[in-house]
C-alpha cells in the first residue's frame, strides 16, 4: 500500500528537482550576462568621463574619485542575494 504513495511522490520530486536545476542554471546565466552588460556600460561611461566626451577639446584625465569598484561590488551583492542558498 505504501508503494502507491511513494512511487508518484518520487516521480514528482524528481520532476520538480530537475526543473529547479534548469531554473537555477538560467538564473546564473542571466546574472552573468547582465553583469557583463552593466560592466561594459559603466566602463564605457567611465572612459568617456575620464577623457572627455569627445567634444574635440584637449584630452586630460579627470581627478575625481572612481566609483566603478563600488558599483561592481554593489551589483555582485545584489545579484548574489537573489540566488538560492545551498
Amino acid at each position: 500500500m505504501g508503494l502507491f504513495a511513494a512511487i508518484p511522490a518520487l516521480v514528482a520530486y524528481n520532476a520538480f528537482n530537475s526543473r529547479i536545476r534548469v531554473l537555477d542554471n538560467e538564473m546564473r546565466n542571466f546574472s552573468a550576462d547582465f553583469l557583463n552588460i552593466i560592466k561594459r556600460h559603466i566602463f564605457k561611461k567611465a572612459a568617456l568621463m575620464a577623457f572627455g566626451a569627445g567634444d574635440g577639446g584637449p584630452r586630460r584625465a579627470m581627478t575625481d574619485i572612481n566609483v566603478t569598484p563600488l558599483v561592481d561590488v554593489m551589483l555582485v551583492l545584489l545579484i548574489s542575494s537573489w540566488s538560492p542558498r545551498r
